[in-house]
């Protein structure tokens, strides 16, 4: 299993985070460490985590994760990874009704070698 860790801002307009997978691959996981420009970032205890996203040819991707802390943890998904080319998701946090989301996470996915 191969884990990818990246940093992950939480301010609106924030550079996005790229990650590089390969086509059809669903055993990894996305660690992604959330940061906020504007200082201190505190995230409620409880709160549920949701990445979801289009690939370029208009499918969805949806995946629940994980939160402690600030750090958000996604599972590998074939629906993340089905398609060649790039896919555009971001992480949302909600709890009691409030979301927090995070800028975009550009994934270009690979065919094997």
């Amino acid at each position: 299993m191969i884990t990818y860790r990246n940093k992950l801002s939480v301010t609106p307009g924030g550079r996005p985070t790229v990650v590089h997978l390969n086509q059809n691959d669903a055993d990894f996981t996305l660690i992604f460490d959330l940061y906020s420009v504007y200082g201190d970032l505190t995230i409620q205890s409880g709160s549920s985590v949701l990445m979801d996203g289009r690939h370029e040819n208009g499918t969805p991707f949806s995946i629940n994760g994980s939160i402690s802390g600030t750090v958000v943890t996604i599972p590998g998904s074939t629906s993340l990874t089905s398609d060649l080319g790039k896919a555009v998701g971001e992480v949302t946090i909600t709890k009691s009704g409030k979301r927090l989301s995070t800028s975009n996470i550009l994934f270009i996915i690979e065919s094997r070698a």
